[in-house]
């Protein structure tokens, strides 16, 4: 919309008027600004749009570390426009809904296929996967590796960056490099030569390398588009010609067909549609020796390109293979439910931290009529009026920080989060957690101190020694 913000803050005024007219006590609630990516509410401070609102608004749907960046926005914003006003979270959470098309066969059904067909079988060797605490780069989390890797793998290790330099391709021959669109890229050069080297990258989802951003938490927001420039020093490419030689179509997003290779040895193959749009690579940046082997094609009579397949790269300076997947927006969750009960103090502590005055979680109670409609299934509670494992996290968190407790302060290092504040009866609460590592860490626990978990059930510590993960510890003395 042309001259939106203007327009808006002409409408913002007029209503602000009316209703201060109708009764001083009315409270005007800017409109719930979505997750703060955007400029637009820059552009209403610049304006003056913050003399006709009382309360600032907005929605995000991020998981919990991920609203940091919105969160800091905000902070900034108002600093610099020389006001503050109380801030909202009006919209948050995570939907349990059920997965209407799985992307778990990618690790359990084609990736063994394809590593067959390099010779690599792995209930004989060690799977990799990228996880760095410093940076917070993470391509799967625990719960993802028992499942997918485990099962297959005769061994399966974390590999953070500083390994990742050096890494033996011959005692770690595949290595889980990417599961997004985005990579730091500073070490990209340690994974190209990993490569070279003779080790096997798996790249899980859409077109890898696209975005340079390495903190999870700030993908959205700092991340610098690199599109397909890196491809080439990987010998990978895109397919850039995507026109019917008769027609002159272009294949688009959604091709009127998906299929696997003639001689497929696997049953997985994912739907492309506008939720899982088609994203092509092609071989025309091979170099001699190399060869691109489709697994899983997707176009039309006359174009197509594969959506699946591995780059088997036998050439001057590349002696290792590349196996891609291009299904975007794929990430299998093996429990939402438990996955949402993990984020909810996470999210009500660390909005608190930064100042916001009220958070509303979206919603408390799932409708579920469909439970493969996102929309139905957000709720703390299921449609009946049970539990989820949600609302005991949510109870948990309000016994600990009840009306009346101090604002939590936030304190975080190397990627540990710590949180603490004061009962209104004077007991000292501390929140401690580990988003992007499961770890066990050293913590003097004050004298008499009892720790529970995000569930509200009593853990046993020996020797100071916490298990840190995902979901929130509380120690309380």
């Amino acid at each position: 919309v042309k001259n939106l913000p203007e327009q808006y803050v002409k409408i913002l005024r007029l209503v602000h008027e009316r209703l201060k007219d109708s009764s001083p006590q009315n409270q005007v609630v800017l409109s719930g600004l979505a997750e703060m990516q955007s400029n637009f509410f820059e552009e209403l401070c610049k304006l003056k749009a913050q003399d006709y609102y009382d309360v600032m608004n907005f929605h995000s749907y991020f998981s919990p570390e991920e609203l940091i960046p919105c969160l800091e926005k905000i902070a900034r914003l108002m600093e610099h426009y020389d006001f503050r006003k109380p801030v909202w979270l009006t919209e948050c959470g995570m939907s349990t809904s059920e997965d209407a098309e799985t992307s778990e066969g990618f690790y359990t059904d084609l990736l063994p296929a394809a590593l067959r067909r390099l010779g690599i079988y792995e209930q004989q060797i060690t799977v990799g996967y990228l996880r760095d605490r410093a940076t917070g780069y993470r391509t799967l989390n625990d719960a993802q590796v028992d499942l997918y890797l485990k099962p297959k793998a005769r061994n399966v290790i974390p590999v953070d960056f500083p390994h990742l330099r050096g890494l033996s391709a011959s005692h770690v021959p595949v290595l889980i490099a990417t599961t997004d669109e985005y990579f730091p890229l500073d070490y990209f050069p340690l994974l190209v030569d990993y490569v070279k080297r003779g080790g096997t990258i798996v790249l899980a989802q859409g077109m890898p390398f696209y975005y340079n951003s390495t903190m999870p938490s700030k993908a959205w927001f700092e991340m610098h588009v690199l599109r397909t420039k890196l491809y080439p020093i990987l010998h990978m490419s895109p397919l850039n010609n995507r026109f019917d030689p008769i027609t002159n179509e272009s294949l688009g997003d959604v091709p009127p067909f998906i299929d696997r290779c003639a001689d497929a040895d696997f049953e997985y193959v994912f739907p492309i549609n506008a939720a899982h749009p088609g994203r092509y690579f092609c071989a025309d940046a091979l170099h001699p020796g190399d060869s691109l082997i489709t697994l899983i094609s997707a176009g039309t009579e006359r174009i197509k390109g594969a959506v699946a397949g591995i780059y088997k790269l036998n050439s001057d300076d590349l002696h290792g293979n590349i196996v891609f997947q291009s299904r975007m927006y794929g990430h299998p969750i093996p429990d939402k439910e438990e996955e949402q009960a993990r984020r909810v103090a996470r999210i009500y502590l660390l909005a608190f931290s930064y100042g916001i005055d009220r958070v509303f979680w979206y919603n408390f109670r799932s409708k579920e009529a469909d439970m493969s409609e996102k929309e139905d299934c957000f709720g703390l509670i299921h449609a009946d009026f049970s539990d989820k494992p949600s609302m005991q996290a949510y109870r948990t968190l309000t016994r600990f920080c009840p009306d009346g407790s101090t604002r939590p302060t936030l304190k975080s290092n190397d990627n540990i989060f710590r949180v603490q504040w004061v009962t209104p009866d004077k007991h000292v609460v501390r929140a401690i957690w580990s988003p992007y590592q499961d770890m066990n860490y050293t913590y003097k626990l004050p004298p008499k101190a009892t720790v529970y978990n995000h569930l509200g059930e009593v853990v046993q510590s020996r020797d100071n020694k916490l298990s840190l993960s995902d979901a929130v510890l509380y120690i309380v003395e």
